[in-house]
């Protein structure tokens, strides 16, 4: 007895590998980056833990384990080629989209006005020769440069003899001033649109605000088209157009509020 107590107790040993199927076990942790170093090759189990069984059950485990990381790493590579992919794309899009140089399609534009004729009713007008361009780095055309500009002398009331008048030194003075002109920016405020610039008429610049109500863009399969309608009002004496005969009740035969309408149709270009 007292030898057998004398005995000291033999440590637990380290694994080792002992049969074939352990040889390619051991082969196949290599090829993973020894993941299993820490489970099998440095094992402290006791001999007696260390069965086949044990062994397949861990062998299961790394083997899972690793599928799941390879699984990860390869679903965030994607994740990431995808996200970087999406980015481009937006890019591409608002780039291709509205970014550029729009042009107003004439043919499918007017520039037109109204004022009040002897306090009762309303005389309304165009201009036929006109061209402006919209310059656009966002694709919702939100700070768009905007330069426009109409030829005094195409004004049409649809009466010669009225039209003449109106380029007559009482008004437009048409051969001393012959063009209008606007340039200004246009603005998206909480999905309105304003369009703020100098506006220039019989040789007088003053601010004014446009609203504008964006009608949105196309692909005709000939090419982009942007829709866009123009609303506001000035009063011509600001620009010298000062002319205020009166009716026999004492109203203006022309007012001098001015309402103008402009509805544009715009090609992309570049």
């Amino acid at each position: 007895m007292k030898n057998l107590l004398a005995t000291k107790r033999r440590p637990p040993t380290k694994y080792k590998i002992t049969d074939s199927s352990d040889h390619l076990a051991a082969d196949s942790f290599r090829g993973t980056g020894n993941i299993m170093k820490p489970f099998f090759v440095h094992t402290n189990l006791p001999h007696t833990a260390t069965t086949r069984k044990t062994k397949i059950y861990l062998f299961k485990q790394v083997i899972f384990q690793t599928y799941i990381n390879f699984a990860l790493q390869k679903e965030t590579k994607m994740m990431k080629k995808g996200n970087a992919l999406l980015i481009a794309l937006i890019a591409a899009a608002g780039s291709t989209f509205a970014q550029g140089t729009w042009a107003v399609d004439k043919s499918h534009s007017k520039v037109g006005f109204a004022v009040r004729h002897m306090g009762i009713s309303e005389v309304d007008g165009k201009f036929n020769d006109f061209d402006g361009s919209v310059v656009s780095k966002a694709e919702d055309f939100n700070g768009a440069e905007v330069t426009f500009t109409a030829k005094t002398a195409s004004i049409d009331t649809d009466n010669e003899k009225r039209d003449g008048h109106l380029k007559s030194p009482d008004f437009f003075e048409a051969e001393k001033f012959p063009e209008i002109s606007f340039k200004g920016t246009l603005v998206k405020d909480g999905g309105q649109y304003k369009l703020k610039g100098d506006f220039t008429m019989h040789g007088v610049t003053k601010k004014v605000d446009f609203d504008v109500t964006y009608g949105g863009t196309m692909d005709t399969g000939k090419g982009q088209k942007a829709g866009f309608k123009l609303t506001g009002k000035i009063d011509r004496k600001d620009f010298g157009l000062t002319w205020a005969n009166k009716s026999p009740g004492g109203e203006l035969v022309v007012s001098d509020t001015v309402e103008i309408v402009a509805k544009i149709e715009a090609d992309k270009k570049a």
